[in-house]
């Protein structure tokens, strides 16, 4: 049977770890390994008491940000486990959700797809229960180059949902699972999947369009769907401004870095927020 292990980061996280951990804890195929990579969280009380099977929880002694964590974590599995999958503290799996991902890997179909994931759900973390609105059908570029998570924030009920497996242009870092061979050849044998230039936002785009790149697939299944709780329903001016500018910063490095047109459009969203959003 394949093993799948899985890698959290987190930072401040104690809203939701405890229930990320009890959906792992809950599945009916456990996973071989659990890392948890804390970025220096400010109390990290939260990080004890977590008794699940296979858990290894790792506490850094400052924030390396969420790629070079990721990293950290992906170290401790990569070498006996097929598939490593990258999940967020506030990212919920069904209690069949490794059986079903199991079942879908051992397909004849997907002998050449290096990453896969499955239709992110929101939920509320406060009616603690999904709200019926899309988290992420996969991450796609619009006409003038914004990256954005298809369907994000629209209700369930009110789109085309998709039945059957798909390619999207890239997969959102919060529920991305890669097959470890891939990873490990990929990146000649490092322990460094995600580029650690990025230290957040845009590196899960940046992964995918390497994967794609090496001559690797991805796909969305939705079969496996799951539950993300984090708040993309906040407005852009409600974000704090090193947010803004670490985004719009990545952007310029994603384009350059994959030869992208889109580069100039990148550059004059970096001025915007410096300049006019300041």
């Amino acid at each position: 049977m394949l093993s799948i292990s899985v890698v959290i980061v987190t930072y401040n996280s104690s809203a939701v770890l405890f229930k990320c951990l009890s959906c792992l804890d809950k599945q009916t195929v456990p996973p071989r390994r659990v890392v948890v990579v804390d970025n220096c969280s400010d109390d990290v009380e939260y990080l004890t008491g977590n008794n699940i099977s296979g858990l290894r929880v790792i506490r850094l002694d400052s924030n390396y940000g969420f790629s070079r964590a990721n990293n950290i974590g992906y170290e401790q599995v990569r070498y006996d486990s097929d598939w490593v999958l990258f999940l967020n503290p506030d990212a919920f799996l069904p209690s069949s959700w490794i059986e079903q991902a199991i079942n879908t890997l051992n397909s004849p179909d997907l002998k050449s797809t290096g990453c896969i994931t499955g239709p992110l759900l929101g939920y509320s973390l406060e009616k603690d229960s999904p709200d019926g609105r899309i988290d992420s059908l996969g991450i796609y570029r619009s006409m003038i180059g914004r990256w954005f998570d298809r369907h994000q924030g629209k209700l369930k009920t009110d789109i085309e949902y998709p039945h059957c497996s798909y390619e999207p242009r890239a997969i959102c870092g919060a529920l991305m699972l890669c097959r470890t061979n891939v990873l490990n050849s990929l990146f000649r044998g490092c322990c460094r999947p995600f580029d650690e230039s990025f230290f957040m936002y845009k590196e899960d785009i940046d992964l995918s369009l390497r994967i794609k790149n090496a001559g690797w697939g991805l796909l969305l299944s939705p079969a496996l769907e799951a539950y993300h709780c984090r708040g993309w329903n906040k407005k852009r001016s409600e974000m704090a401004r090193w947010a803004r500018l670490m985004s719009a910063r990545n952007e310029i490095y994603l384009s350059w870095k994959h030869c992208s047109p889109y580069i100039f459009i990148a550059l004059l969203k970096l001025a915007w927020v410096k300049v006019i959003e300041k």
